[in-house]
């Protein structure tokens, strides 16, 4: 607890605090973060897309994250060649955050957990998806406009295996 306890620092929790989050739910956010984002600088907005998204329930009841589902799969074999449901962890499924954390995210994820971008191309936007083959990721207003860029891009449910 030392390493976690030296980077999460007073500063740190103070803004966490601040922001009304506990230190677990942001752990839990950033280590979605840290599965989504193909590049540092992407985490900030990926950040900011998922708090859009948690700020308007009624919209967006769930959170959608194609991590936590890669995460049950790689967590729980198939049983009989069939995926085992885990409702804690899909976030297809249960209404906001996932109840635990699905890896051991970076401190520069959890910043980004604690601090999102406010920069004008994630503002209003809901939907995010990344190529990480090239690195790309794409901010979305709405699902059908992420809905062809995935398509297009041959990512999340429409990548081929």
């Amino acid at each position: 607890f030392d390493a976690f306890d030296n980077r999460v620092d007073a500063t740190l929790r103070a803004k966490i605090k601040t922001k009304g989050m506990t230190l677990n739910d942001t752990i839990i956010l950033a280590s979605i973060i840290q599965w989504e984002a193909a590049k540092t600088r992407d985490m900030y907005k990926i950040s900011r897309v998922i708090y859009n998204r948690l700020e308007k329930p009624n919209l967006f009841p769930r959170l959608q994250c194609d991590s936590t589902q890669k995460y049950i799969d790689k967590m729980t074999p198939p049983v009989g060649g069939q995926r085992v449901d885990n409702p804690d962890y899909d976030t297809y499924k249960r209404k906001g955050l996932p109840v635990g954390a699905i890896n051991n995210p970076g401190l520069e994820a959890i910043k980004a957990a604690i601090d999102p971008s406010d920069e004008s191309d994630v503002k209003g936007r809901y939907y995010f998806a990344t190529n990480m083959r090239t690195g790309v990721t794409h901010y979305s207003i709405t699902l059908a406009e992420h809905e062809n860029w995935c398509r297009a891009n041959n990512v999340g449910m429409y990548a081929s295996s």
